[in-house]
């Protein structure tokens, strides 16, 4: 319990970091450049961990998809296979539960974008 694996270079998984050491899939958005900027045991002006280890903390098994501001054809795309990918690898972390999984953007609060129970069924516009 509680060990990070790197997926994808844009893609950490954090497992649930709670006393039961199980929980739901949840997916972050967040920039490359906050996740960048901020080493998992940097201060910062706030006693709040970072999102990944927070939600972790609350129970959660985290994939935290690292994306930059730029949204193309060709970005979305590669945003929609990221989601794929994190799905897929929550899916294969034991201490995940449950067939669906919950998405926090924080990079793009107007981007919409849909997971359904297929990853197939992932868009983002």
């Amino acid at each position: 319990m509680g060990v990070q694996a790197e997926v994808y270079p844009l893609i950490k998984i954090q497992p649930p970091l709670s006393r039961r050491g199980i929980g739901p899939g949840l997916i972050i958005v967040s920039g490359r450049n906050l996740q960048d900027s901020l080493a998992d045991n940097a201060v910062t002006q706030t006693l709040d961990p970072q999102p990944r280890k927070k939600w972790a903390e609350e129970g959660y098994t985290v994939a935290d998809v690292r994306v930059d501001n730029v949204l193309s054809p060709q970005r979305a795309y590669e945003i929609k296979q990221q989601l794929v990918e994190a799905v897929e690898r929550l899916g294969q972390v034991k201490e995940c539960q449950g067939e669906e999984v919950g998405l926090v953007d924080m990079l793009h609060p107007t981007r919409i974008i849909t997971i359904g129970k297929l990853t197939n069924h992932i868009l983002v516009s």
